[in-house]
């Protein structure tokens, strides 16, 4: 069975632009938690020109990639950001982390839960 896009990181570049405003020259960190609360990852970021300079660790060594970001203008005139898979070049809003790249969902070969109806109802629970 293929890996689900639950079971990766992942960056969504709306909640990168909302919550830190994509502004050149700025640097953070941006982590996942587990269920119980506790840091399962951390990535630091830096917003260049166009791109993310993503930087994480694996191990004792220091994994960097670029990421391109690039922009559609709606129809009220505003820009919304996209990535651009380091890998295909698609124009995606959500990029995966399966190992230690960033990609997206069909260079990964990841399958969304709803997909496999058997597993979806799983998780959901019974009720009561």
């Amino acid at each position: 069975m293929k890996t689900l896009v639950t079971e990766c990181d992942s960056l969504d570049i709306r909640q990168l632009a909302h919550e830190t405003g994509l502004c050149h020259g700025t640097t953070y960190q941006w982590g996942w938690y587990h269920s119980n609360g506790t840091i399962k990852g951390v990535i630091g970021i830096a917003v260049l020109r166009e791109r993310l300079l993503l930087v994480s660790k694996q191990a004792e060594t220091h994994i960097k990639e670029f990421v391109p970001i690039t922009y559609s203008t709606g129809s009220g005139g505003g820009r919304r950001p996209w990535f651009q898979c380091p890998a295909c070049r698609r124009r995606v809003a959500i990029l995966y982390k399966h190992g230690v790249r960033f990609r997206c969902r069909r260079c990964w070969g990841l399958v969304y839960p709803s997909q496999y109806p058997q597993i979806a109802a799983r998780s959901c629970g019974k009720p009561l």
